[in-house]
């Protein structure tokens, strides 16, 4: 019953239809279209798609706003087009091939409303699980401790995934692989001198409160947690690295 009624509530999202033969027709991109059903099967399976979703008209467009988000939808389905809930359409690519959204309210870590086009490969099954904690289901303000704890053993999945796959002997701390890596993207071109300095402050920082020390507080301290902003300058200033080296390690 609720595959049943999870194919009901985006079968037009979704690109398919029910033809003359009573049958489940596509009348979108195949590819996308098995991609779309496979994500929704897994939801189920982990029961991130409940009845529950499906049965609130506000749960539902919220979990459809999340499909869209993340490039699961046909660009020209009705559901693609804003509800009556002040959400806003997505803008066009960048020339970073990270697509953002009309600005809104960010109550997660990583902003809901970008598709950053990853293609998650072998090795990056933890990445992949923290970075979509941090960006759909952990809310920023409520869960600060584990927003600040996911976010510091995201930092060193990237890291550590990115040495593996490029095969980079660790230098014996996070703050030296980092480093590392940082400028090792610049070496390559692949970053610019405003972002590896914005990093460098983060890594380097030993006691700002928006820093990698801060973070590793955060395990240790009896007390210590980052405030909401800092989360998110830590978060604004490592982005660009940690998205290059996730990217640099599916390649």
């Amino acid at each position: 019953r609720l595959q049943i009624t999870a194919y009901v509530s985006v079968r037009i999202s979704g690109g398919s239809s029910i033809d003359d033969a009573g049958k489940l027709a596509s009348v979108q991109d195949d590819e996308k279209t098995t991609k779309l059903l496979l994500k929704l099967v897994q939801d189920m399976q982990t029961n991130e798609l409940t009845l529950n979703e499906l049965l609130k008209a506000a749960n539902r467009d919220a979990y459809i706003d999340v499909l869209d988000s993340k490039g699961y939808l046909p660009t020209k389905s009705p559901l693609n087009q804003p509800r009556n809930r002040g959400r806003t359409t997505a803008a066009k690519p960048s020339n970073k091939g990270v697509r953002h959204s009309s600005p809104t309210k960010r109550n997660t870590l990583i902003p809901r409303g970008t598709n950053y086009d990853f293609q998650w490969s072998h090795g990056q099954t933890k990445i992949h699980m923290a970075w979509e904690q941090l960006q759909y289901h952990l809310d920023i303000e409520k869960h600060k401790f584990a927003v600040a704890v996911l976010l510091r053993t995201l930092i060193e999945l990237a890291a550590k995934n990115y040495q593996d796959k490029r095969q980079i002997k660790g230098k014996g701390s996070l703050v030296k692989d980092l480093m590392t890596i940082n400028d090792q993207f610049l070496d390559q071109g692949k970053t610019d001198g405003q972002s590896l300095g914005d990093a460098r402050r983060i890594i380097n920082g030993s006691k700002s409160s928006n820093s990698l020390e801060s973070l590793h507080r955060v395990l240790h301290s009896q007390s210590h947690i980052p405030s909401t902003d800092d989360l998110t300058t830590m978060w604004d200033c490592l982005e660009p690295l940690l998205i290059r080296a996730i990217k640099e390690a599916q390649i």
